[in-house]
């Protein structure tokens, strides 16, 4: 049986909650922000495309998560801002355009990164990463006109450039918190540029 060239979701989760496990609360926060970041544009098009929506109070999500890095913020401030987020969440059966799934991961992952504020939780966390992971995994299939009645659509799926891109890209961001003590901003900087490489 040959090797796999890519790495499996199953595979990437393991590792996500193992190393997530390990790093401080506000490494956690900045992780599950890094991918909230990584889904703007997501709901931006959305928004742009349906005339449905609120991008500014999804950046708003954003950069409050970011702040409660840097600074303390009171719990109700983000719950005042998580209760916003939710708002603006699209309903998948009323607003039928090609990137509402992918702005519906934007606010789950915005929502997450902000409860993961409050929690400092692995499972906040994860729950922001899975979002970026579902959002590559329906554009790979829809690109390539996957059936996911398919015996091999999940493989297929899988090893499909733009999933194995977030997948990269989310390792690439924990290997920088993992060599951070301290999360100054110059260091948030760097998660940053690592989340847009």
């Amino acid at each position: 049986m040959t090797e796999k060239l890519w790495v499996t979701v199953d595979d990437h989760k393991k590792e996500l909650e193992s190393v997530l496990r390990v790093l401080p609360a506000t490494h956690r926060i900045a992780f599950a922000a890094s991918c909230a970041d990584s889904l703007r544009l997501e709901y931006e098009s959305f928004a742009k495309e349906s005339r449905w929506g609120q991008p500014a109070i999804l950046e708003r999500g954003r950069a409050l998560a970011w702040e409660s890095i840097r600074q303390s913020v009171s719990r109700d401030r983000i719950n005042e801002m998580i209760a916003l987020c939710e708002r603006i969440t699209p309903d998948t059966d009323e607003l039928q355009t090609p990137n509402v799934s992918g702005a519906l991961d934007a606010v789950t992952s915005t929502v997450e990164a902000l409860r993961t504020c409050l929690s400092g939780s692995v499972g906040d966390a994860m729950g922001a990463a899975l979002a970026a992971i579902d959002t590559a995994w329906m554009s790979a299939g829809e690109r390539n006109g996957i059936d996911p009645n398919d015996a091999d659509a999940s493989e297929k799926i899988e090893s499909d450039a733009l999933v194995q891109r977030e997948l990269r890209r989310q390792r690439e961001v924990l290997q920088v918190l993992r060599g951070l003590r301290d999360l100054d901003e110059k260091a948030i900087q760097e998660i940053r540029q690592t989340n847009n490489g």
